[in-house]
């Protein structure tokens, strides 16, 4: 409990913003992803164009060539049979894997693989693409890896029942990411926009909200906020919410990891999203070779990151007194010396 409290003062904050996430981020940078640091610096010996976020961690891109014509690709492969047949597939789906998004529960579908293949060369070939590679690693600071991409299709399905990714999250896969998100349908607020609080969380995956669910481990459910927490906060300048609306071709690049967002709860049209994550080798979700060279990778951000959480829950507190009181012997003893050297 006296940590959880010191935990929300500002000393604590000043600690974890300008020594401890700095420290780590170096860590993270130059021993855990040594081998992507030293990619970074030969891919941008070359001038490479990138898309700028700002110094953000989230940013809406609008009017983007490529993006809005692989998006109306896609759609029209897809738009009537392969959405009918998708759908389907969800209203008849019985196999519960995820407690929150399968069986009668199940509200989206992943359908890449439905596509031709030459139109999922072309998807890869954008994924792959210079401009795209460069705005990962420009954000990230290492050379990314293309860990996930796919296409989803949701549907309006018992919208009453807000679950699973549907609420406020993050993904708690890693330390950063930077994932694009494509409208492949035209998104309003009747097919479940995605949104995110457009605020820059300079605290990064150290930060966690206090409402996260607590109470609830299972899969799809553990660490979700309920959505009228931040609806609630929106006046407030630090909880403004932005929503992935509009045009095919729409999109969105964010850190889901550093990132609160949610999206996909359809109330009365379907959406159909494509998804680029790029990610490092220390990631949880990534899936490694298993060579020596990646393994160590892994050994050291768990080690790390251990060591930095059991410095936080247990010898934080203690630290912060021995600094109060160095400054304070300090203080004390130039008082005494000042003192002494007046009455000389």
């Amino acid at each position: 409990m006296v940590i959880k409290k010191f935990k929300n003062t500002q000393i604590y904050k000043f600690f974890l913003l300008y020594i401890i996430k700095p420290f780590y981020n170096i860590i993270w940078e130059y021993i855990i992803n040594f081998h992507g640091k030293i990619l970074y610096f030969l891919w941008f010996f070359k001038k490479r164009k990138f898309i700028d976020l700002e110094k953000n961690d989230k940013k809406i891109i609008y009017n983007n060539e490529d993006f809005i014509k692989i998006s109306q690709k896609i759609y029209d492969f897809c738009y009537p049979n392969v959405l009918e047949e998708s759908q389907r597939e969800i209203l008849t789906d019985s196999e519960i894997t995820n407690p929150t998004n399968s069986g009668t529960k199940k509200y989206n579908n992943s359908i890449f693989q439905k596509l031709d293949l030459n139109l999922q060369k072309e998807v890869y070939d954008l994924a792959e693409s210079e401009l795209l590679i460069s705005t990962a690693a420009k954000y990230l600071n290492v050379f990314p890896i293309l860990d996930k991409l796919d296409l989803y299709h949701n549907i309006p399905r018992d919208f009453e029942d807000v679950r699973g990714a549907q609420l406020w999250h993050k993904d708690d896969f890693g330390y950063k990411s930077l994932d694009l998100f494509i409208a492949i349908s035209d998104i309003n607020e009747n097919n479940g926009p995605l949104k995110v609080l457009e605020k820059l969380n300079k605290y990064g995956v150290f930060f966690k909200s206090d409402q996260e669910n607590k109470k609830k481990n299972t899969m799809g459910e553990r660490g979700k906020i309920s959505n009228d927490y931040f609806e609630n906060l929106k006046n407030n300048k630090d909880y403004k919410i932005i929503s992935l609306k509009g045009k095919k071709g729409t999109a969105l690049f964010i850190d889901s990891f550093t990132s609160y967002h949610r999206g996909g709860h359809c109330s009365k049209e379907d959406r159909l999203m494509l998804r680029f994550s790029y990610q490092t080798p220390d990631a949880v979700r990534v899936k490694p070779n298993r060579t020596f060279l990646l393994i160590t990778f892994l050994f050291f951000e768990y080690f790390f990151v251990l060591m930095i959480f059991l410095f936080f829950e247990y010898f934080f507190v203690l630290m912060t007194f021995l600094f109060f009181l160095y400054f304070l012997t300090m203080i004390l003893l130039s008082i005494i010396y000042l003192k002494s050297f007046f009455q000389l």
